[in-house]
């Protein structure tokens, strides 16, 4: 019959157990790149590159 559905409770319960991890996993990744870059972090990266502002606005 189409339309009938069956969740499975536990697999779903996985699935958000997995998400959790990668999701701290890469806030991990996050803050260890912010403390390795600091000060040199590129904010607004899409463009231009940061460097090239001064070549392009002579």
């Amino acid at each position: 019959m189409a339309g009938d559905m069956y969740i499975d409770a536990a697999q779903l319960t996985k699935l958000g157990k997995s998400f959790e991890t990668h999701a701290y996993d890469l806030e991990q990744y996050v803050k260890e790149f912010s403390g390795k870059v600091g000060e040199e972090q590129i904010h607004d990266g899409f463009g231009l590159l940061t460097e090239s502002e001064e070549v392009t606005s002579s």
